[in-house]
């Protein structure tokens, strides 16, 4: 293009030689040359028009709790970037949308993740009593606070004075929505059987010393000779030795006479003994039974509701019962097929299943031995 260039220069503009006057030099004829627009000069091909490129996206979702347990698998988002997407917001069982880290609703970034933080719901409180044999409480109750779905385990109170016998079914399982409760009893420690009595009292032969405990802790005064007293209970312990319970208080029975009746009832000409205790309603059907009671331990039955002992029962053991009955004192006891007595704290009744059906049958005396 230059070598043009000059090539067309030294046509337009050739150079003067002198030449003697006597010589005629003919200058041969050229072809008019039209000078070229300038902007010719300048000017350039044009090029194709440039389609500037589309970058891609991709967003990442990820479902979380607050510890990093993954609750669902990660959510994939692909598309280029400043295009719209939407986040769904999913709901899971026992769990709350808490936090939500790096949300955006457009593709701002090439390669970026957005974390859902889920938190567990707190549950309802799982309230625990530990209740003494007069139904006192041993101790303030206990809550235990967890998220729903976890599970829970109560324990029993490890006490000098008291050891448990028994506690509701529920002293295991998982919180919920609801306040659960769960009940511990005990007894004293040293006693092996007891009875109790509804309206029975005892003279005292000698001045008594009396104790916080059948056969511990003695208290600091005695009772007096002659004194009556209303005993609810009698007791034996492990030394073989039998206590009455005053109602708060404990006496040896050895210094004490029961009294056939009340001594404050006003006599009537014809005094008729009255009974231990009087039926109010009957509980009909027979039905099975698990003996519930410490592990490893036997229960007592009675010739009646407050009567008598009669045999030795072992926790777990199966039995049949005849029928129920409800007392004055709203106390239950279920008669069993040998004829005994034993009341419901003891017994955990079993579903009735097809293959017993048929009403229980007493046991004859034949089959007793």
């Amino acid at each position: 293009m230059r070598k043009f260039l000059r090539l067309i220069r030294r046509l337009l503009n050739p150079k003067k030689v002198a030449v003697p006057a006597s010589i005629e030099v003919s200058t041969p004829e050229l072809p008019a040359v039209e000078p070229r627009n300038k902007a010719s000069l300048a000017y350039l091909p044009q090029t194709r028009s440039l389609i500037p490129a589309v970058q891609s996206a991709l967003v990442v979702v990820f479902y979380l709790t607050e510890t990093g347990k993954q609750l669902a698998k990660p959510l994939i988002f692909s598309g280029q970037l400043n295009q719209a997407f939407k986040v769904n917001f999913p709901e899971f069982n026992n769990y709350y949308l808490a936090t939500i880290t790096n949300y955006h609703s457009y593709f701002v970034y090439p390669r970026t993740s957005i974390q859902l933080i889920y938190a567990q719901q707190v549950a309802a409180p799982v309230i625990v009593f530990h209740f003494n044999q007069e139904h006192q409480l041993l101790r303030q109750p206990e809550y235990l606070v967890g998220t729903l779905g976890a599970p829970y385990q109560t324990h029993h109170l490890h006490l000098k004075q008291y050891r448990a016998v028994r506690a509701t079914s529920n002293r295991q399982g998982q919180f919920s929505g609801k306040t659960q409760i769960v009940n511990y009893f005990y007894q004293t420690s040293a006693i092996i059987w007891s009875t109790r009595y509804l309206d029975s009292y005892i003279s005292l032969r000698t001045q008594v010393q009396a104790f916080r405990f059948p056969g511990q802790s003695p208290l600091r005064s005695s009772l007096p000779k002659q004194s009556i007293w209303r005993i609810f209970r009698k007791v034996k312990i492990f030394d073989g030795s039998l206590w009455y319970d005053l109602g708060g208080q404990w006496i040896s029975v050895v210094h004490a006479s029961r009294l056939k009746q009340s001594p404050f009832i006003r006599q009537q000409p014809k005094p008729l003994t009255p009974p231990l205790f009087r039926q109010t309603a009957i509980i009909p059907g027979s039905r099975r039974a698990a003996i519930s009671f410490a592990s490893d331990q036997a229960v007592t039955t009675w010739s009646k509701p407050y009567g008598d002992p009669l045999h030795r029962l072992r926790h777990g053991q199966i039995v049949n019962i005849i029928k129920g009955t409800i007392l004055n004192n709203n106390s239950v006891w279920y008669e069993l097929e040998d004829a005994s007595w034993l009341e419901e704290h003891y017994l955990h009744l079993l579903p009735p299943i097809n293959l017993f059906n048929r009403p229980i049958q007493r046991l004859q005396l034949s089959e007793r031995s």
